[in-house]
């Protein structure tokens, strides 16, 4: 028997016991039974009170309300219990408060309805209160009934608990859904249109290209002719000449960097991931180095100078061939992106066995026969960078979502970078890894070759 199988005949036994000292009558067994079955066909909240209360009502003739907190209308610190509405009642807003404790007011009997703790707390309020069951005239209640009442009001909390969650997923992808269209109208569809005023600047660039060699052959005509306005006139232009220079080279910059951004914007928002709830691959052929690994490593390399990590392929080998894949290029790329992101923040300078002082990153790949299966090739793709291992108690873990392993104290990060990583490889049909090398650490993902 596995360690989780015997925990759970522990928890039955357990919950047997529990049972057996509560001792229920068969009336009061059998409106549990009712009311778990009737709520199993339930899908709305209204619904399940309405059974609640029915249950109640019709095996003990107890009147009842459920009242629901709601936080848009309900502080989490406030002492008002709301209505069954789910709005704070104003007539008892100053004598009905929210406690995870049985009480009596006002010849009622309180009794909180919490839910289920392994579940995420839709409320954030403590012990997932969720609200208070309300038995009208219920000060003459004895222990036995009073214990019945909190072992139905914990099957209404996990009824309900489920139901609440299940409306706060609806309504967060209806909004996602809106935030996507909105995305798409308002932030990808404008962004293309750069593209239009990066052509006027590049034939603006141009013209001021063209000006300044006409005014060169116009100066080059003036040579003989030696006066204070052709100096004039040569030093306007070594100036126009060194502005064209920077403009263009701004140009470029700019250029890249946008596309980039509408690489990862068009990736990102595609409207098919948020139907489809997972990302959706748009793959195509490409050569991986120039349209993939070049690109990001473009874009690092001015912050990889600035913390003196050097890019050295001795260490990672870069086979000089072509590798054409059958790759979604945005998702592909912003896997490089995380990894040489990763690179940046953790690479540390290390000494090597000659005594060499080394900090640098490398990365290439390397074909692996038979990797999948035992009969479809697949090519590893590695990102190297020198620094200590990763300690062996978190390499399980570092591909989890939102895991961030102890030496990452002090560095930005939300620990996502390679869980999405891992997912994107996943969908491509490939596999994620990391080992400890010499100098350093090696994070690595193997993808498929397309037949």
């Amino acid at each position: 028997m596995s360690p989780e199988t015997d925990k759970i005949f522990k928890q039955i036994s357990q919950k047997r016991k529990e049972l057996e000292r509560a001792g229920f009558s068969r009336e009061e067994d059998f409106a549990l039974t009712v009311f778990f079955d009737l709520a199993q066909k339930s899908d709305d909240l209204e619904s399940l009170i309405k059974i609640a209360k029915g249950v109640l009502k019709t095996f003990f003739d107890w009147d009842s309300e459920i009242h629901l907190f709601d936080p848009s209308t309900q502080a989490k610190d406030s002492d008002a219990t709301p209505a069954k509405t789910g709005k704070t009642s104003k007539r008892n807003k100053q004598s009905l408060r929210i406690q995870n404790k049985i009480y009596l007011q006002e010849g009622s009997l309180y009794v909180p309805i919490m839910g289920n703790e392994h579940l995420r707390n839709p409320y954030g309020l403590p012990h997932h209160y969720l609200g208070s069951l309300e038995i009208k005239n219920g000060e003459n209640l004895n222990a036995q009934e009073i214990l019945f009442l909190q072992k139905i009001s914990d099957r209404i909390g996990c009824a309900l608990h489920r139901r609440i969650l299940a409306k706060q997923d609806s309504e967060h992808l209806q909004f996602i859904n809106t935030l996507i269209a909105d995305i798409e109208h308002n932030v990808i569809v404008p962004n293309m249109i750069f593209r239009l005023f990066l052509h006027r600047i590049r034939a603006k660039i141009k013209k001021n290209k063209h000006i300044e060699e006409i005014m060169k052959k116009s100066c080059a005509e003036l040579t003989h002719i030696e006066n204070e306005t052709i100096e004039k006139i040569n030093r306007c232009l070594l100036e126009m000449a060194e502005v064209n220079r920077s403009l263009e080279e701004e140009y470029d910059n700019l250029e890249k960097h946008y596309r980039n951004t509408s690489l990862f914007l068009e990736t990102l928002f595609r409207k098919s991931h948020f139907e489809a709830g997972t990302f959706v691959l748009k793959k195509r052929v490409c050569n991986f180095r120039q349209e993939v690994i070049d690109p990001q490593l473009e874009r690092f390399l001015p912050r990889f100078k600035q913390k003196s990590i050097e890019i050295d392929n001795s260490l990672g080998g870069v086979p000089d061939i072509e590798i054409q894949l059958v790759v979604d290029v945005g998702l592909i790329s912003q896997v490089y992106a995380n990894l040489f992101s990763n690179a940046l923040k953790y690479t540390r300078e290390v000494t090597t066995v000659n005594n060499e002082k080394v900090k640098c990153i490398a990365f290439g790949w390397e074909k692996v026969p038979k990797y999948f299966n035992g009969e479809k090739d697949g090519i590893k793709f590695n990102v190297f960078s020198t620094g200590p291992h990763v300690d062996k108690d978190e390499v399980d873990k570092i591909f989890e979502d939102g895991y961030r392993g102890r030496n990452s104290l002090g560095e930005p990060g939300t620990g996502h970078g390679l869980s999405f990583v891992k997912k994107v490889i996943q969908i491509h049909g490939g596999s994620t890894g990391y080992e400890a090398t010499p100098y350093g650490n090696n994070f690595y993902f193997i993808l498929p070759v397309e037949d």
